[in-house]
């Protein structure tokens, strides 16, 4: 894994990808089962032309269980999307992927 150059913003380095995808992770997310399935089955499919991102739901695991929370912006397309800061969580995407993504609570 590289290391971050100082000055250089994060959605630099999602255009400097060679793969057309890139899947946003935070450090205390995993992919369900369902999810990396559907991952799987997803990119076997022709994307549709200009679309720029997915949502992904991202339930999170507290000291009460699951909490469902809106989807976020996960999936995006190193060509389409520009962006700056570290994630795109306020953004709206018109598709949304039908699984989980799991958020654990960071103590």
């Amino acid at each position: 894994m590289k290391s971050a150059t100082p000055g250089v913003t994060f959605d630099a380095y999602a255009t400097d990808t060679t793969h057309h995808w890139v899947l946003c992770l935070c450090p205390n997310e995993t992919l369900s089962d369902d999810l990396e399935a559907s991952l799987f089955e997803w990119k076997n499919e022709e994307p549709h032309d200009g679309v720029a991102c997915y949502g992904i739901s991202i339930p999170e695991r507290n000291d009460h269980g699951w909490q469902r929370c809106p989807p976020e912006v996960r999936p995006v397309t190193r060509g389409l999307m520009n962006w700056v800061g570290k994630m795109l969580s306020s953004e709206r995407c018109e598709k949304v992927l039908s699984k989980d993504l799991l958020c654990f609570h960071q103590p």
